[in-house]
């Protein structure tokens, strides 16, 4: 059966060990589900994004082979860097209205993980042999997500 409401229900009300009732008055510790942070009850995951522009003084050939390698470089890191859950750079489709050449959409398992991406020799030797020596502006952004 799936329920259509909030998780945790706004007005439950949880009882905690050591409470006792007594008549109509409860004595002891009683606390609210929605007053228990969310990140005890899920599991914290990191999304990881960056944008980058490529060098302008690449041809347009040029771009579109370097985004291709950086495309295949690092979407090739899953299944080889731990922690890492889902990674995709996004390459086509872009518009005029567009800053940037190329997106990263990454998700970690925990913040760790991000710290240990970072490091990898695997990461490191995609971001140094082709990602850096071909982009001229990185934008990121890093963020926890809850499920």
């Amino acid at each position: 059966m799936v329920r259509n409401e909030p998780f945790p229900p706004q007005n439950e009300t949880l009882e905690i060990p050591n409470t006792r009732t007594f008549g109509s008055h409860t004595v002891g510790r009683r606390n609210r589900l929605s007053d228990i942070s969310l990140s005890k009850i899920h599991t914290t995951m990191v999304k990881h994004i960056i944008l980058w522009k490529l060098r302008s003084e690449l041809t347009a050939e040029e771009k579109q082979e370097k985004a291709l390698a950086i495309k295949q470089g690092l979407e090739g890191l899953k299944g080889q860097v731990p922690g890492l859950l889902e990674i995709h750079v996004q390459i086509d489709g872009r518009l005029e209205s567009s800053n940037a050449d190329l997106m990263l959409d990454s998700t970690m398992e925990s913040p760790a993980a991000l710290k240990g991406y970072a490091q990898h020799p695997a990461h490191l030797a995609v971001a140094n042999g082709i990602v850096r020596p071909n982009t001229e502006q990185r934008m990121c952004l890093d963020f926890e997500i809850f499920e």
